[in-house]
Formats: C-alpha cells, structure tokens, sequence
C-alpha cells in the first residue's frame, strides 16, 4: 500500500524541536515556528519483505510495552491496534481499536479506528460487520473517500452488486484530503 502523509523533514537544529514517541517518532515544535509545505518534493521509502516482518515484530514489541506502561493514553491504544493488525491478530487489534474509540477524543481518530476495524472485519471475511464498521466511519466523516471503498468491497463480496456500485460511485466523487490523516 501508499501512504501519504506530510512530514517535517528540514529542521535548523537550535532546540526548536523535540522527537517524541518511541513508536513511529517526530518532530515537535517547542515554540511558535514558521513552517511551509513543498508539494514538489516527495520521499519514497523502499523496503523488502525481510526488514517489513522485522518491523511488525519490533512494533508490536514497543506498542505492547508502551501499552503496559500507560493504559490511559488513546495513542498507545492506537498503536497498540495497528501492530497487532499488521501482525495478523485481527481479534486483538479490532479490541483495541475499540478500546482506542472510547478513549480518543478526535472524531478524526475515531473515523480512521472505524475504518480500521471495517477493513479487518473484511480481511476475516465478516461483510456484514465490515459494512457496520464502515458506515459508522461515514457517520463521522462522509465526506471521505475510504470508507466508501470499503463498503463497496463488502458489499460486492456479500453479492450485493447494487449496493457495491452505489459506494464505489460516492467514493470516487469525494476528495482525498490533504491536510488530515487518512
């Protein structure tokens, strides 16, 4: 898969910022800074499949012990969810991401676990389940494109075709956003 996020990737190293996480880290600003977006310049990391299943099990390592070490935080939810996803234990990652939903305050979070969970429930072949989960996703947010795609998958593979054509028809007419993270 393609993801595309923006990154602070140039920095004047005078304690401006700070890395945080110890899991997918950052930069951070520590003070009021000037920032500014070049669409001109895109990275691409490339990998192979050795050094990707090191990077499942070293992730679900550190998102566990972040877990352990602080229940209350969403995020440690969140990441804890996505590397056992990505680990294939889907039953651990769909109650996490559950447990990130009442624990999150961000309804943009939120629609990204509901689509999450849609997308494992189809993974496991739970159509039916999967469509709950992505409607719940639109509910938040219907003006993004992923949630439709995902129903419309369900939908085909529960031999729903009306419906599949429907969802696929609405996601393509919705923008992909460029400030938000999906």
């Amino acid at each position: 898969c393609t993801v595309r996020h923006n990154k602070v990737r140039i920095v004047r190293n005078d304690g401006s910022y700070k890395w945080k996480g110890r899991l997918h880290e950052d930069l951070f600003p520590q003070r009021k800074v000037i920032t500014y977006l070049c669409k001109d310049i895109q990275v691409l990391h490339l990998t192979n499949s050795k050094r990707v299943g090191e990077a499942i099990k070293r992730n679900e390592r550190i998102a566990k012990k972040m877990l352990e070490e602080n229940k209350k935080d969403p995020r440690n939810w969140w990441n804890y969810a996505n590397a056992t996803y990505m680990a294939g234990k889907f039953k651990e990652s769909i109650e996490a991401f559950f447990k990130f939903i009442q624990e999150s305050g961000s309804e943009e979070e939120i629609y990204m676990a509901w689509d999450r969970i849609a997308s494992i429930y189809f993974r496991v072949n739970d159509y039916e389940r999967s469509i709950e989960a992505a409607l719940e996703a639109l509910r938040i947010r219907p003006w993004y494109p992923n949630a439709y795609f995902t129903l419309a998958q369900s939908f085909y593979n529960a031999r729903k075709f009306r419906h599949a054509k429907e969802m696929l028809l609405m996601g393509l007419t919705k923008e992909i956003p460029e400030d938000t993270a999906i």
